[in-house]
């Protein structure tokens, strides 16, 4: 399958190819009422691409064409499907046909593509086409696909009505035309012919019991996929409202995850009603904490939408006061300009250049008040917000504190269940010794325990050791919750703060540029203002 242009010198897509391009094909490759700009065809425009028979090696450069609903690069030379992660709008990607491609690939961000076509290329497998949901039309005839389990990949592909094998060595498979009706029962063509009613009823006797097992075997693997996404769901609300691993037992088992001698005295003879007691507690504790995090997390959540919905309700009543003020000025401008213009600056009766000095004077004097209202208005929006942000800030600062106070308590108490653990463990062990030690042939020591059991000293330090492994863990899992609930909290008003900045900023230019614009605008003697400096500002 080796392409004849493989001889001539590779191309790569540049601006100056792209342009060739979009000028070649004319106004048709443009969204409707978009006008060519002095400079050329704006990329961003384009609806349609063709770079066919180019000697094109590698996609590259097509970040631009963001509004591209069809691409075509057929008959060139790429060998890797790349560069279209900006193009999202694309619906038919045709075409890729008659390159080298060996994977498919770089496809998964255009959810809206309907009409793909791989035709003669060297792709072996049918793979990532999973995100491809919209996917109608499929072309992969005259590659080098020969196992049936392509086929099966399919079947997720609901929306595919077309489809294009011939040419692979797939479809010298036996009855390979029935069982690809079969196992894809909303195929309307295949291999450029119509599946017949006929066929699928053939297809469906033959293979029907084939199809009915990996329809059961998919509802399985969905529900499985469903289960794990709800349990990663879960997981990140967890580490959101920061008690991450805190439900059921995973708390607990962290303790003893990496303490082996710990793991081993909880099998000493008679430790299995403290063990119990303690799991129990200690579980039911955590999880009365575990629902303590979720509903802060939730009252957080309040708190910051009342806040943002606070802010916008503010922001946007003092744009409707300066748009009252905007308007008003605008009005007031016109009737300026409509005196200027009645009135010759250059006539010989003083009267009328006094007039026309005058209005010239005044309209500069109100755009000064203009300019001074307009950023009295953002002063009183600044000192309004300030006011939204320290309540904010006061309220959440609140909250997180209550919250680490009453996560301090509740570690506090894990403490002292681990605690009265390791005292009765500690008195149980000792007594097992003496057992160990009179040879108490009654005494079922854990395999593992022999070598702590030697006296007094060695079980103590034991003893010690797991309860010390076991408090790290709390305290670990304490510090790791409190700092990260303060530096999510510092985070988020550092950015408020920020965003606030910048809000600020661009309001200041904005009203700058529209009075510059107005006093421009007089002093040039230039047309009446549009509507468009009215919402310029606002």
């Amino acid at each position: 399958m080796t392409n004849i242009r493989s001889v001539i010198e590779p191309s790569v897509i540049n601006e100056l190819m792209l342009k060739t391009a979009v000028e070649n094909q004319g106004p048709q490759a443009l969204q409707a009422n978009k006008i060519v700009e002095e400079d050329g065809i704006p990329f961003e425009h384009v609806l349609l691409l063709q770079l066919d028979f180019r000697n094109i090696l590698q996609i590259e450069n097509l970040w631009q064409f963001k509004a591209l609903r069809k691409l075509q690069l057929d008959n060139n030379i790429i060998e890797k499907i790349e560069g279209l992660e900006e193009l999202k709008n694309l619906t038919w990607l045709v075409d890729l046909s008659f390159n080298n491609i060996e994977h498919i690939e770089g496809l998964s961000h255009l959810s809206k593509l309907e009409d793909l076509s791989l035709y003669s290329n060297r792709i072996t497998k049918l793979e990532n086409l999973d995100q491809l949901s919209k996917l109608q039309v499929l072309s992969v005839g005259n590659n080098l696909i020969d196992d049936f389990e392509n086929v099966l990949y399919l079947r997720s592909l609901k929306n595919v009505q077309c489809l294009n094998l011939a040419g692979n060595p797939v479809t010298g498979r036996e009855n390979y035309r029935l069982q690809v009706a079969a196992h894809l029962s909303q195929l309307r063509y295949l291999d450029y012919r119509i599946i017949s009613k006929e066929e699928k009823v053939v297809a469906s006797e033959k293979y029907g019991h084939v199809v009915e097992e990996l329809v059961a075997a998919d509802l399985i693997k969905e529900k499985e996929k469903e289960e794990i996404r709800k349990e990663e769901e879960k997981r990140l609300l967890h580490k959101e409202a920061f008690v991450e691993n805190f439900e059921g037992s995973q708390f607990f088992d962290l303790m003893f995850a990496e303490d082996k001698v710990g793991t081993l005295f909880t099998m000493l003879p008679g430790t299995e009603k403290y063990f119990k007691t303690f799991k129990e507690q200690f579980i039911k504790t955590v999880e009365d904490l575990l629902k303590l995090g979720l509903d802060e997390h939730q009252r957080r959540n309040n708190e910051r939408r009342e806040f943002l919905k606070s802010v916008e309700e503010t922001v946007l009543n003092n744009r409707a006061l300066g748009t009252e003020k905007v308007e008003a000025f605008v009005e007031y401008k016109n009737s300026v300009f409509q005196e200027l213009q009645q009135l010759d600056p250059e006539s010989e009766n003083p009267e009328v250049v006094e007039k026309f000095n005058s209005l010239f004077q005044e309209f500069h004097r109100e755009t000064s008040l203009l300019l001074n209202e307009l950023m009295n208005l953002e002063m009183t929006l600044i000192d309004q917000l300030e006011e939204i942000y320290r309540e904010f800030e006061h309220q959440l600062t609140e909250m997180v504190n209550s919250f680490v106070e009453l996560v301090h308590v509740s570690m506090a108490h894990l403490r002292e269940l681990e605690q009265f653990y390791t005292e009765d463990l500690s008195e149980l062990a000792m007594s097992c010794l003496e057992r160990f030690i009179r040879n108490d042939v009654d005494l079922d020591l854990p395999e593992g325990l022999h070598v702590v059991f030697v006296n007094k000293d060695t079980v103590k330090n034991a003893v010690s050791s797991s309860h010390e492994h076991r408090l790290a863990v709390i305290d670990e899992r304490e510090d790791i919750l409190t700092s990260t609930i303060y530096i999510w909290m510092n985070d988020l008003l550092n950015q408020l703060n920020l965003e606030e900045q910048e809000r600020n900023r661009h309001k200041v230019l904005e009203i700058n540029h529209f009075i510059d614009k107005q006093r421009e605008e007089v002093d040039e003697n230039r047309d009446l203002a549009s509507e468009e400096d009215i919402h310029f500002c606002l």
